[in-house]
């Protein structure tokens, strides 16, 4: 057999014919196909609107899946309060698109959840079932309004009060309907229900929480109220564009009363004048003229019944304005004596009994010295001085001077008329009536020197101030509700607080030294008497 292929070899060499040998192969088998590298094409109309449901619809047209044919096999779309680029794509917040793209050329929408408030981009690209990704699309810009307000509070409700305060509490309402946080309340009260109709003639309360998250518990101690009132109550929300609530449910709550307490009992003629409470609580001085009219003498009582006031001075020509050291262990007072053919009223003080021997202080007659106050460290006394000589009749100067007597210290020129003085318990200010801005207000002098302070700005008549123990109040009368009632005002200024509500004239006050209750006298039927009233 190798013979014969040999052969047939040799011969078919020899005859210049070449025979090719080919392999069986199978003839259904297809070449494979291209990678599809082709993206779809980026979106050039990508456009946003705000819905009459405050809702954000997004439209675009679909932009296939080769470029502008096919359809594509899904979506990013994201946005940012900010600018949009391929460079910062990443860094953009993603939508959850759930929707199935249509084929090239339909129109797309997609409406979003609520994404908040402000100014947003948007911007899409496109995919395809080979992980093709477009480029960016159009960025589009929307600015959204707020124009849901937040939802109305109808839980408002009042637990509690006190004699100047009501305890107010209600669930915070969202700032979007029932969502999210409101950005401010309006509160207001008035002694009438309060309505939609009524609500700009209410009181404003100045100083409202910061609203919560929507669902939180509230809870605000509106102070500054009168005793024995009955208040009503009302809030409403608002958001951050302006957007109001309606007015809340109206709740009332009545402030408590005071424990008011009568001292004394004046039979005529005028009554007790000027209570000053005693350092250690126990005891009021006060002065009176129950002996002989429009000569007054001072008077000593418990600040705790049985109230049996003593006599302590036999002044010939009456005794005026006492005024308690700061160790009790004196009394300052304004003595009037007479120098033919005038009383001099002069400053004296004395131990704090019975008929003590006065000891004279200053004098500067014949002008009169009008008021006094103790300077905090008790070796000093400042006392005013009304038509100085040498000034215009009617103005008033001030001075200090040591307890023991010696030459007085011209302390202010304060102008006009000076109706009430006392110094702060840290020493820094002396504070006075005064009209020296044309209406009697309350004035505060540094005793260092300097500029002084306007405390109080009212049409009304503010005297006779006087610094609560701790220095961050001051009590003082005031004709601003019609007739003189004493007033508490914050040292650093503000809104004052009615203390006092008595059909009389209240005035004179004086705190007790544990700052709870305030000593005041008070016109009951033309006739002065001490009475003692608790504030907190």
């Amino acid at each position: 057999m190798r013979m014969l292929e040999s052969n047939v070899a040799t011969a078919a060499l020899t005859a210049g014919v070449v025979f090719v040998f080919v392999g069986c192969s199978d003839d259904s088998t297809t070449p494979p196909t291209p990678a599809d590298t082709i993206p779809p094409a980026a979106v050039q109309d990508l456009s946003a609107r705000v819905t009459n449901s405050g809702r954000i619809l997004l439209g675009w047209t679909a932009p296939g899946d080769d470029q502008a044919e096919g359809t594509a096999a899904s979506y990013e779309i994201r946005y940012a309060g900010t600018a949009i680029s391929e460079a910062n794509w990443a860094q953009a917040s993603r939508l959850a698109f759930s929707g199935t793209p249509q084929a090239a050329g339909r129109l797309e929408q997609f409406l979003l959840s609520d994404i908040g408030f402000g100014e947003w981009r948007f911007g899409l690209k496109s995919t395809d079932d080979a992980g093709n990704r477009s480029p960016l699309s159009n960025v589009v810009a929307l600015t959204v309004l707020d124009s849901i307000p937040p939802s109305q509070i109808t839980d408002l409700r009042a637990p509690g009060s006190t004699r100047t305060s009501v305890t107010l509490e209600w669930t915070a309402p969202g700032g979007n309907g029932g969502a999210g946080r409101a950005s401010a309340y309006s509160i207001r009260y008035a002694t009438e229900e309060i309505t939609a109709a009524n609500w700009a003639q209410a009181n404003v309360f100045g100083s409202p929480p910061t609203p919560a998250q929507a669902g939180a518990s509230e809870q605000l101690h509106l102070d500054g109220l009168l005793s024995s009132t009955l208040y009503f109550f009302g809030i409403r929300a608002m958001d951050t564009q302006g957007n109001e609530s309606p007015v809340s449910n109206t709740v009332s709550k009545a402030t408590l009363s005071p424990t008011v307490v009568r001292v004394t009992n004046s039979s005529g003629p005028i009554g007790a004048f000027h209570p000053h409470w005693s350092p250690d609580g126990a005891q009021l001085a006060f002065n009176a003229d129950w002996d002989q009219q429009l000569l007054d003498q001072l008077y000593i009582v418990s600040s705790s019944a049985p109230f049996t006031p003593t006599r302590i001075t036999d002044v010939s020509e009456g005794a005026l304005r006492p005024e308690w050291s700061p160790d009790g262990r004196a009394l300052a007072f304004i003595g009037n004596r007479l120098i033919d053919p005038s009383t001099a009223r002069e400053l004296w003080t004395m131990d704090p009994a019975p008929f003590s021997a006065p000891f004279r202080v200053a004098s500067h007659h014949p002008n009169l010295i009008q008021f006094s106050a103790w300077s905090p460290d008790g070796t000093k006394l400042a006392y005013s001085v009304h038509t100085p000589l040498g000034l215009p009749p009617g103005t008033t100067v001030m001075y200090t001077v040591p307890v023991g007597g010696g030459a007085p210290t011209l302390f202010a020129e304060p102008g006009g008329s000076v109706s009430g003085m006392d110094w702060s318990p840290d020493g820094s200010w002396i504070a006075i009536g005064s009209n020296r801005g044309g209406n009697t207000d309350l004035w505060l002098f540094p005793v260092a020197g300097g500029e002084p302070v306007q405390l109080t700005d009212d049409p009304a008549s503010d005297t006779r101030p006087l610094w609560s123990p701790d220095g961050q109040r001051i009590a003082f009368g005031s004709d601003r509700a019609g007739t003189f009632d004493i007033w508490v005002v914050d040292a650093s200024g503000g809104q004052p607080t009615r203390i006092t509500v008595g059909a009389g004239a209240e005035l004179d006050a004086s705190w007790s030294p544990d700052g709870k209750r305030i000593a005041y006298r008070a016109f009951e039927t033309g006739i002065s008497d001490i009475w003692i009233q608790d504030i907190e």
